[in-house]
């Protein structure tokens, strides 16, 4: 009898870490791949470029860091975030990519996901 109530205590004991583990994880947003933390934020004059661009426009945009991407607008959306969004691709890589207004009211370049779920775009 008192092996059983042993061994259901050691039981009941390994659930309860393996619980409180799994709670105290958290969603770091420095790990997620849209938080404003892992955009590359547009210039002040790509960002005006960018709020007017129509889909099948070609334009080169200029991130913060001067890094520039010749890119092709397919087309404009709202994001389930309630973001303005583009979606993108760069013209000599074939990257997809998302531009968006973030809420800081910066425009930002981040990473496309494709079909499949797997991540694409900047490295």
């Amino acid at each position: 009898m008192k092996i059983n109530i042993l061994k259901s205590s050691l039981l009941l004991a390994a659930v309860a870490v393996s619980v409180a583990g799994c709670s105290n994880q958290s969603n770091d947003s420095d790990s997620w791949w849209h938080s404003s933390k892992n955009v590359d934020y547009l210039t002040p004059e790509s960002a005006d470029t960018i709020k007017y661009a129509q889909a099948g426009e070609a334009l080169t945009i200029v991130d913060m860091s001067s890094k520039e991407r010749d890119v092709v607008i397919d087309y404009r959306y709202f994001a389930a975030s309630g973001r303005d969004c583009l979606r993108v691709h760069e013209q000599q890589q074939k990257q997809e990519l998302v531009i968006c207004q973030y809420d800081n009211k910066k425009w930002g370049v981040s990473r496309s996901f494709g079909v499949d779920g797997s991540a694409e775009g900047l490295q």
